[in-house]
């Protein structure tokens, strides 16, 4: 018995090993140019959803797949600009999340950086007298003060 229990821990401990991200912690992106701002979009670290993935895409293109306390930056032309989210649930495989997206609007200055975060939290709810949990997550729009401490302790994903 003490046998299958190393072996299911040496298990979880790979599975979890595996979903890490591994790029290097934040830093602003260099040499976008005056012309150009920057979207950064991150997500921190939280146990609520974390074993799935973000799908995130701006303005109906697909740009990065935001695991658990990861962040992309995306360079773009000043403007309007649409950041949209929906869920990859991987191994967990739940349908009823992957057909939900959350959307925001951000219009980006010229040599300026704008911050999204992906925020998520679950609750216990009572339904059919049985207990179930209610998932809730969002992008928001946020501003440097908050996000510096937020992105600092994300770690990079390469665009797609």
């Amino acid at each position: 018995m003490t046998r299958v229990w190393k072996i299911s821990a040496l298990v979880w401990l790979g599975l979890l090993s595996a979903c890490t991200i591994t790029g290097p912690t934040f830093t602003p992106l260099e040499n976008v140019g005056s012309q150009r701002g920057v979207i950064y979009v991150y997500r921190p670290s939280n146990y609520d959803m974390g074993l799935m993935s973000a799908l995130i895409s701006l303005d109906g293109k697909p740009v990065a797949s935001l695991e658990n306390g990861g962040y992309v930056a995306v360079p773009v032309t000043p403007g309007e600009h649409t950041v949209t989210q929906k869920w990859k649930a991987g191994i967990l495989g739940n349908a009823d999340l992957e057909g939900d997206t959350t959307a925001v609007v951000i219009d980006v200055k010229s040599s300026d950086a704008s911050y999204i975060s992906l925020t998520s939290s679950s609750a216990r709810v009572r339904v059919n007298q049985s207990n179930a949990v209610k998932l809730h997550w969002q992008l928001n729009k946020v501003s440097v003060d908050q996000a510096l401490p937020e992105i600092s302790q994300c770690r990079k994903v390469e665009a797609l």
